[in-house]
């Protein structure tokens, strides 16, 4: 029994393999039976990186019928061949018509395959990352009469070129700051292999950032690379252009609101040769770009016209640490490098964190700061509130309970009516001239204030320390910062 049974299954397998794959197909068709192999022979010297190695392969690994291990083997019973070529029926109805609908495969033909456009295709990505003057031959091996074929690849791998030097776009207004500061960030490095991906993902990485500044209808398609490789034997000089004629739409910026959030990345707070960087850090010069950054920002027409400033840093302008502490240096370089810039920036609210421990810097406490500073820690919360003219900062504990309420009131946001002030010399004891300032409105239902201002000529920042009410007015005028009972204050000393 155990003979006849062996006999069954062997018979059934010579039957299958005499069952031809080729019947039904044309006088000049081929089948492709797979990839025979993809020799690769870089020149001396030449290593071929595995990424670009997995990529050259992928357009020549074309999956024949019945793949095993694709594209290389085949199962031994192509039964989607064999019903292509005995089940078919031109009647569309009946068992046999549904067999061969559920099982039959359309053979893959060589004229399909095309191997002559894949090797094209294959030097292409082989020159997308760098190995320019590479070559990709395909032979076909026959067999069955020359009724099936596999393939044989063969790539000669070139020596490939690097960036010699990178320029950026030129353009005009507050968006030359924007690249300037990008290319610290930059996906390209001189010295790099040329690699068409990472030209891509630069090109979206800077439109993204773009968009992200309000420059919403910037697309990368408006830049374009411009390459010379004439300077140097396998070397790239790459230039990044803008696009003539680029719409002006996407080259001027948008803000929703009338809010300038300004988000600041301030590096790490240990000095640069501090050991736990091992000497590959430059923090200092980071800040210092930023900075620079920063400085032109503030001049910006965009930032100048927005309403509500807000800065969020993660260091704090000042530190308390002592001077020999080596965690002090970030913070210490921040206050020498972006404070008087902050304090020239007429900043609404700071947000900074870092110390793990809540604090509240105001101008009243801290002779160097123009602008408030909630220093906020791991148990503590800050939520601010714009309702139009008034800015209002509440910070809770994990508890709920309030530590600190603040506001900041936009004077002139209030109605506007005129003041005249008459400017009086002393050492001559008469007019010297008259001019209109404005009469304002803390908030509404308050009642108006008015400012007497006794002063000497020529002399306004000794005219604006004369002027009553909060401090910081004398410094700003226009604004107001204090704390939840300093709008009673105000009134109370301004009247």
């Amino acid at each position: 029994m155990r003979v006849r049974n062996s006999c069954i299954l062997l018979c059934a397998a010579l039957l299958a393999a005499a069952c031809s794959t080729t019947r039904r197909l044309g006088t000049d068709e081929v089948l492709y039976t797979g990839v025979r192999k993809i020799r690769i022979e870089p020149d001396s010297g030449v290593v071929l990186s595995a990424a670009a190695e997995s990529a050259v392969k992928e357009p020549l690994s074309v999956a024949p019928n019945n793949p095993l291990y694709s594209p290389y083997l085949r199962t031994p019973l192509p039964i989607g061949l064999w019903v292509y070529n005995y089940l078919y029926t031109p009647k569309e109805k009946g068992f046999k018509y549904w067999l061969y609908k559920r099982l039959a495969k359309q053979p893959v033909l060589i004229s399909k395959v095309q191997p002559g456009l894949r090797t094209k295709v294959a030097e292409q990505v082989l020159e997308n990352y760098g190995y320019f003057g590479s070559q990709a031959e395909d032979s076909l091996l026959y067999r069955k009469h020359g009724r099936k074929a596999k393939v044989y690849y063969t790539l000669r791998i070139a020596p490939p070129w690097y960036y010699s030097n990178i320029s950026y776009p030129q353009a005009g207004g507050g968006l030359q700051p924007l690249i300037d500061s990008m290319r610290a960030t930059s996906l390209l490095r001189v010295g790099a292999q040329y690699n068409m991906d990472s030209l891509t993902l630069e090109r979206k990485r800077i439109s993204q950032l773009l968009r992200n500044r309000g420059y919403y209808y910037f697309r990368p398609e408006y830049m374009e690379y411009l390459a010379d490789t004439t300077v140097e034997r396998r070397r790239v000089d790459l230039r990044l252009n803008l696009k003539p004629n680029v719409p002006e739409v996407a080259l001027k910026p948008y803000r929703v609101g009338d809010i300038m959030f300004v988000v600041l990345d301030c590096g790490e707070d240990k000095p640069d040769d501090f050991w736990v960087y091992a000497g590959l850090t430059d923090f200092d010069g980071y800040r210092t770009e930023q900075a620079a950054w920063f400085g032109k920002l503030i001049r910006s027409k965009a930032y100048k016209s927005a309403k509500w400033r807000i800065v969020m840093n993660h260091f704090p302008p000042l530190s308390h640490m002592e001077g020999d502490n080596p965690e002090r240096h970030g913070i210490q370089d921040i206050t020498d490098k972006f404070l008087p810039l902050y304090n020239q920036a007429k900043i609404d609210l700071m947000i900074s964190g870092h110390t793990h421990a809540y604090e509240f810097m105001s101008p009243d406490k801290y002779d160097r700061l123009t602008f408030p500073v909630i220093v906020n820690s791991t148990e503590s919360v800050a939520r601010i509130d714009i309702d139009g003219r008034t800015l209002k900062a509440k910070v809770t504990d994990t508890g709920g309970n309030t530590l600190k309420v603040t506001r900041r009131i936009d004077f002139l946001q209030g109605r506007r009516l005129k003041i005249r002030c008459r400017l009086f010399s002393r050492p001559t004891g008469r007019n010297f001239r008259t001019t209109i300032l404005r009469k304002i409105k803390l908030t509404a239902g308050r009642p108006v204030f008015r400012f007497h201002l006794i002063t000497f000529a020529g002399h306004s920042r000794e005219a604006l320390s004369l002027l009553p009410g909060p401090e910081c007015i004398r410094r700003y005028f226009g604004s107001y910062t204090g704390g939840e009972e300093s709008p009673g204050n105000a009134e109370r000393r301004a009247s």
